[in-house]
């Protein structure tokens, strides 16, 4: 909602939504081109918000189990469970924070994790072991996902240690084992951290003149909706500094579809201001921050241009 209604205030200034698949990127000159299926763009500056994706258990049935009781986003999807039975995957700080909220919504959840003890942080230990709700499986690993009438409705629990399976019957699972950032695109080009994160400083720059990095595609401590939308602002004030032909914004990853937002100005006015998306929507995923970074930042472009409120 959030985010359309941020698309809404866009578009009052002329903003259109086209679709375009990006499939190549070349960064290093000092007019960036940016190669779609149908058309190639230019620009002196580009601005990637590409995102990280949720790692997947890599399971048979997997793709097609999503959003049909499997599920990557506690806090999008988690109210679809109200009183029934859930799996949380995972033993990091992520999977057992969505253990404790999805224990508010549902009768029963288990936390499933591979070793005897958790990567969690100790905080979050005592209101794990609290919770009465909650049921930790250590030593497990989810190993087979089963489906019936197209809908997940139990999981094979394979023991660590002893290779015993056992059938868990449930209503959903959550997947929360980490993310890996949509990188593949510039690869070889912008220098990543060890975990393949863009690197890029409180300025939003990267090591590429001209090229910002923001939201969950960058190194940084919290990947939060606010966090991404303060980088963009980050990012837009030195934009601005730049003399720019067109911007260009990288902005999803659906389905391996890259996604580009686009907006061409001239001597700091505005002239056009367009979206390029590819596929479904980000949110369907639950994934709403890379489509609200672009809409919010179509909001600065258009603030910084012509000093008006953006909101619908």
């Amino acid at each position: 909602e959030l985010a359309m209604r941020m698309q809404k205030g866009a578009e009052r200034f002329g903003a259109k939504t086209v679709y375009a698949e990006v499939e190549s990127a070349e960064l290093s000159g000092r007019i960036k081109i940016i190669n779609t299926k149908n058309a190639v763009y230019k620009a002196k500056t580009v601005v990637v918000a590409t995102g990280a994706s949720p790692k997947p258990l890599g399971l048979a049935n997997e793709k097609e189990l999503v959003g049909r009781g499997l599920h990557y986003c506690a806090h999008c999807d988690g109210r679809l469970y109200k009183d029934k039975t859930v799996v949380v995957v995972g033993g990091g700080n992520s999977a057992v924070g969505d253990a404790l909220y999805l224990s508010r919504l549902a009768e029963r959840v288990y936390l499933i994790h591979r070793r005897d003890t958790l990567r969690a942080t100790e905080i979050y230990h005592k209101p794990l072991t609290e919770n009465e709700t909650i049921t930790f499986l250590k030593n497990k690993a989810v190993t087979a996902l089963h489906r019936e009438n197209s809908k997940l409705h139990a999981i094979t629990v394979t023991d660590a240690m002893t290779k015993e399976e056992t059938l868990l019957p449930i209503d959903g699972v959550f997947v929360s084992i980490g993310r890996k950032p949509n990188t593949d695109l510039v690869k070889g080009q912008l220098e990543l951290d060890s975990q393949g994160y863009v690197e890029a400083g409180e300025s939003c720059r990267t090591n590429i003149p001209g090229v910002f990095a923001v939201g969950d595609v960058r190194t940084k401590a919290l990947r939060q909706i606010v966090t991404a939308v303060a980088a963009l602002a980050c990012a837009m004030q030195n934009c601005e500094n730049r003399v720019a032909l067109a911007l260009v914004v990288i902005i999803g990853h659906v389905n391996s579809v890259w996604q580009i937002h686009f907006s061409s100005l001239e001597n700091a006015r505005l002239k056009h201001l367009h979206h390029y998306f590819l596929g479904e929507r980000a949110a369907v995923f639950g994934n709403q921050v890379f489509r609200i970074c672009c809409i919010t930042m179509c909001g600065l472009v258009i603030n910084k241009v012509f000093g008006g409120a953006c909101a619908p």
